[in-house]
């Protein structure tokens, strides 16, 4: 692998680490994919120390409104300004960080983590992906197997597609054209931080966007 493209895969090439809560997703390194592979055992660790950390989790937020369905209440974390609108669906693992707003009808599974001040709007689905600080998912969205960097705009009904028709696994090009094989049967988008996706916008599995792109 050539300089330019070992310099292209790294995360902070995309993300603003330094201030993220979560950067522990990552090991040294590793490259932008790496948060997904990482995210189930990620989480599994912060949940297991969660009677020591910063959040609230399941029976301790007496908001949840009695339309909210979580699956396991002792498998989320959520902080005490997030909120959590009506008929919301939380299935697995998830990580709700403070200021975070989801919903109403959203439905979040596959292990998540919505970072500080993100917003997934009304209808929006997230699968196993991470929102980092002030993302905003807005309405009728599907966000599968994705990273979405910091104050990242997804316009509404937008899909991420995941996974080839070939089901091969997906692979990472850098600007060398020198393919990488990212190992993942599933990967959608990876939006760096400030990018911008109007309405409708349609992507391929593994697309990959430089901070404050935008796309119409």
């Amino acid at each position: 692998m050539g300089k330019e493209a070992a310099m292209y895969i790294a995360p902070e090439f995309f993300f603003n680490l330094a201030a993220f809560e979560h950067r522990e997703l990552y090991g040294r390194g590793e490259p932008v994919w790496a948060a997904l592979v990482n995210l189930s055992s990620y989480l599994g660790t912060v949940l297991a120390w969660a009677g020591t950390n910063p959040y609230r989790s399941g029976p301790s937020i007496p908001s949840l409104d009695p339309s909210v369905r979580v699956e396991k209440m002792h498998r989320v974390l959520i902080a005490p300004t997030a909120v959590i609108k009506p008929f919301t669906v939380i299935e697995g693992d998830a990580i709700i960080d403070d200021g975070a707003v989801i919903g109403p009808h959203a439905y979040l599974h596959g292990g998540v983590i919505i970072g500080r001040n993100a917003r997934v709007g009304h209808g929006s689905e997230i699968k196993h992906s991470v929102l980092f600080p002030f993302a905003r998912s807005s309405h009728r969205n599907s966000i599968l197997d994705s990273l979405i960097g910091w104050n990242v705009d997804v316009g509404g009904h937008i899909v991420t597609p995941n996974l080839r028709a070939d089901g091969r696994t997906v692979r990472f090009i850098p600007p060398d054209s020198t393919w990488i094989d990212t190992g993942l049967k599933r990967l959608g988008v990876i939006a760096g931080d400030g990018s911008f996706f109007g309405c409708g916008v349609r992507f391929s599995p593994g697309a990959h966007f430089l901070p404050n792109t935008r796309l119409f």
